[in-house]
């Protein structure tokens, strides 16, 4: 499935999850991967956008700083690149998508590292 609709459930669960009254972020975006991976019907490891969402929703529970968080995203997604696509428009190279990085995986760590930056420059974070 392309990035498009799993970003958009992303965001939908998101604001859904936050529109509830004071909620802590943290166990919204995790419910709201949640969603992205019935979405897909994926998981971490299949070389996906997961590969960030995951580890990312994960450090969130953790309430890690995010400038710290922001220098980790990165490795989240460069750990795609000696994986084996099996989900999505990559999973037809087969071999062939090992060696590059998925573009979900790619897309999600630059939404995910600017979202970081931009909340610690607000002073949000």
């Amino acid at each position: 499935m392309p990035p498009g609709p799993l970003y958009g459930t992303l965001l939908m669960e998101t604001g859904k999850g936050l529109s509830t009254g004071r909620v802590e972020f943290p166990q919204v975006f995790q419910q709201a991967v949640a969603a992205v991976a019935q979405r897909g019907k994926s998981s971490p490891g299949e070389k996906t956008l997961l590969d960030v969402l995951v580890p990312l929703s994960d450090e969130l529970i953790k309430h890690t700083d995010m400038r710290r968080l922001a220098e980790k995203i990165q490795g989240f997604a460069d750990m795609t690149i000696d994986m084996k696509a099996l989900r999505g428009r990559a999973s037809f190279l087969g071999e062939r998508s090992v060696g590059h990085m998925d573009p979900g995986a790619a897309s999600c760590a630059l939404l995910a590292t600017t979202a970081c930056h931009e909340l610690t420059e607000a002073g949000l974070a």
